[in-house]
C-alpha cells in the first residue's frame, strides 16, 4: 500500500514535469513566433522606408538631369537602412534573412565606399550598383512581406523598372535584373 503510494506520487510528479516542460515549451515557441513575425514586419517596413527615401532621390536626381541642373539635386551615396543601428531586430528574424539583411548592409556600405573614390578619382560612377542593390532589397522585401501576409508595394514598379534600365545600361552588366535566389525557409 505504502509503495503504491509513493510509486503514485513519483508518477504524478513526473506527469506534472513533463506537462509543465510541454505547456512551457509550447509558449516560449509561441512567443518566439510572435517576436519574429513583429520584427519581420518591422524590418519590412523599414525596407519600405528606405526604399521611399531612394525613390525620391531618384526622382531628384531626374529632375536635376531633365532641368539642366537648375532643379532637384544628385545624391552619390545610399541612405542607412533604418534598422542599421540598431541590430537587435534582426536577431528575431529567420538566420537566413539575417544573412541576407547584414549582407544588404555591407554591399550598400561597400558601394558607398566604392563612389567616394570614384568622386575622389574623378572616374563616373556605375549606376548598376545602385540600381541592383536597390533591386535585391525589393526582392527580400517582397518576399518578407509576403511572409507575414502583406501585399507587394506596387508603388515601386516604376522606380524596379527604371532600375532595371540602369543596370541594362550599366558597363557591368548587360542584362535585365533577375531576382537573386532568396531562398529562405518558409
Amino acid at each position: 500500500m505504502i509503495s503504491q503510494g509513493i510509486l503514485g506520487t513519483l508518477l504524478g510528479t513526473a506527469l506534472g514535469a513533463i506537462l509543465s516542460f510541454c505547456i512551457t515549451s509550447y509558449i516560449q515557441w509561441q512567443q518566439s513566433r510572435r517576436q519574429r513575425r513583429s520584427a519581420t514586419m518591422q524590418v519590412v517596413n523599414n525596407l519600405r522606408c528606405w526604399m521611399r527615401e531612394m525613390a525620391w532621390r531618384i526622382d531628384q536626381e531626374n529632375l536635376w538631369v531633365h532641368s539642366n541642373g537648375m532643379d532637384g539635386t544628385t545624391y552619390n551615396d545610399l541612405p542607412k537602412f533604418p534598422f542599421e543601428t540598431s541590430l537587435e531586430l534582426i536577431s528575431f528574424l529567420k538566420p537566413a534573412t539575417a544573412i541576407r539583411l547584414l549582407r544588404l548592409i555591407h554591399e550598400k556600405d561597400a558601394i558607398n565606399i566604392h563612389v567616394q573614390w570614384s568622386l575622389w578619382a574623378e572616374e563616373d560612377i556605375d549606376d548598376g550598383q545602385h540600381a541592383k542593390l536597390f533591386l535585391d532589397v525589393a526582392a527580400l522585401c517582397k518576399r518578407m512581406s509576403l511572409q507575414v501576409g502583406w501585399p507587394d508595394e506596387v508603388s515601386f514598379d516604376r522606380y524596379k523598372a527604371m532600375m532595371n534600365e540602369r543596370l541594362e545600361k550599366s558597363p557591368k552588366q548587360k542584362q535585365p535584373y533577375e531576382s537573386p535566389s532568396l531562398s529562405m525557409p518558409h
